[in-house]
Order: structure tokens, then sequence, then C-alpha cells
């Protein structure tokens, strides 16, 4: 009978990686987290409220026509997961999003970050009537303020980043980072984009993409960008468009917006199990003690 005995080394390294994730975890930091469940009234407070931030920094979203709406059984928006697989949370409501519809949060310099992640359920009813359907944003184009937004190309349809180091348009100005893949109207997705403006490599830029509708696994793709800052924009926080508006309206329902500085990793994600902080904690310490031993 052959055993196979574990090396030492096979232990120390276990308990790195456990704890090189808990450090992960503690280097990001969750800004605003918009869940839209609690009561479909104004009655601002801790997480009573379809508009109040559930990351504890106060960033309470204030609504234009936009509605909070139950998660259906079928059809748009039905497939958001329940509960959120990442915290276990009950997810039974979202907001719909139609024509200029918007949510929006006071400017802040919160929204401006040179690492920063941010993820979402979403699913566009209409694409074509916009230059870009912008989904979340800290950007106003009309005066020349642009910060950053993601949204889907009208005409690619590819879901995409974009950020102005200056507030500017033009070459070296502001750059637009595409994903490799498109959006189809009236499909449940979660999508996420991991950005750190200071690595131009092609890591520098993630994105995550999950067809839920379809029930398909979570995509990554990797892309490199060049402008190494991010305008620290004075416009509103926005999920739905942007400030200066221009037709750049997303139109449909979303779910789950959470914005992080720092980069998450994909087992942080909202659509990841947690598989919690103390096992892998007790994981880590186990796996360095029987190192420790071994030596």
């Amino acid at each position: 009978m052959n055993t196979t005995k574990s090396s030492p080394y096979t232990a120390l390294l276990l308990g790195l990686t456990g704890l090189a994730l808990l450090l992960s975890n503690a280097q990001a930091a969750t800004i605003g987290y918009w869940r839209f469940e609690g009561a479909g009234s104004s009655t601002a407070g801790i997480n009573n409220d379809w508009l109040d931030d559930y990351s504890g920094t106060g960033h309470n979203l204030s609504a234009s026509s936009a509605a909070q709406t139950g998660i259906p059984g079928s059809g748009n928006g039905s497939t958001f997961t329940n509960p959120v697989p990442q915290t276990s949370a009950s997810n039974t409501n979202m907001a719909n999003l139609a024509g200029n519809n918007f949510l929006s949060a006071p400017d802040s310099d919160d929204w401006t970050q040179s690492a920063f992640s941010l993820e979402l359920y979403f699913n566009a009813d209409d694409i074509s009537d916009a230059s870009s359907s912008i989904i979340v944003s800290h950007f106003n184009s009309g005066i020349n303020d642009r910060g950053w937004f993601l949204g889907i190309n009208r005409d690619t349809k590819l879901l995409q980043v974009a950020f102005s180091n200056n507030g500017q348009t033009g070459t070296g100005k502001t750059e637009v980072v595409d994903s490799p893949w498109t959006i189809s109207e009236d499909k449940d997705y979660f999508a996420a984009v991991v950005v750190n403006m200071t690595d131009t490599s092609a890591s520098g830029i993630t994105f995550y993409l999950q067809n839920l509708t379809d029930g398909g696994s979570l995509l990554t793709s990797s892309a490199a960008h060049s402008l190494t800052s991010i305008h620290n924009s004075d416009a509103q926080f926005r999920i739905g468009n942007q400030v200066s508006g221009d037709g750049n309206d997303f139109d449909g329902v979303v779910d789950e917006v959470r914005f992080s500085s720092g980069l998450l990793a994909q087992s942080e994600l909202l659509v990841i199990p947690e598989p919690g902080s103390l096992a892998l904690m007790l994981t880590a310490l186990a796996a360095l003690g029987l190192f420790r031993r071994r030596r």
C-alpha cells in the first residue's frame, strides 16, 4: 500500500495562501452597496429603505422616477440570485429604470479611486437608443467633468468601462476599454469590473460577466489601459445614466450594486459563495502549525 505524505512546504503554502486571501479581504473596502430592499416609501435609515446604502458609509440614494419592484417569478430579473451567494442575504427586490429615470448620490471623493471594483446585476430592455447605455457613472460630459462610467456600447453591444484623467474628451484625455462580450437585451447578467489605474499591463482591468438567464458560467477577461489616473469629477454618482444625459440612459432593471475601493479577487465577488473568514483563518493557522511541527 502506497502512502503519500504531504510535504511541510505544502502546509506552508496552504497557510500563506489562506493568509493572503484574508489580507486581500482587508485591503478592499466597500464604499457603497445598494440592495434595493426595505420599505418602498422614503423612510431613510439603516437598511430600512430601498434607497439606503448597506455599506454603512451613508451614501444613500435619491430616486428620479426610478422605482423599487419585486424580483419576478419569470422574465427580466427573475434569475438575479436569491439569496446573494457571497453574503447569504435575502434578495427579493430590484430597481426599475426606464427612459431617463435614474438613482443618484451626492458627489464625494469616495467615487474617485486609483483602484476600484464595481459589481451589479442588470437586465437591459433596450440598448439601441443611446450612444452608450450608461449603467453606473461618476461622469458629466456636458461641462468637461468626466470621471468614469460602466456601460454598454450601442453599436457593438460590448460591455465597457470609460475614464478620463482631466475631465475632457479626446486622445490622451478619455479612454474607453471594451470587454470581449456582447450584451443581449432581456437577459439577466451579473457583471463586475476591477480597475487598477496604476497598472497599465494586460491585467490592469479585469472584467467579469455571467449570463444568469441561460445558466452560463462566470467569464473573466483582462485588458490593458494607457491612462494612469481618474479625474476627480464633481458629478453625482448615478445609476442609470450620466449627469448631462445626452441620450445615454440605461433602460432596464438593476440590483445589488456594490462599489469598493481596492481590487476584489474573484472569490470575493457577490456571485461567489463566501467560504467563511473564520474557517479560512483556522485553516491557515493549522497549516502553518503543521509546517512548524514538521521542520
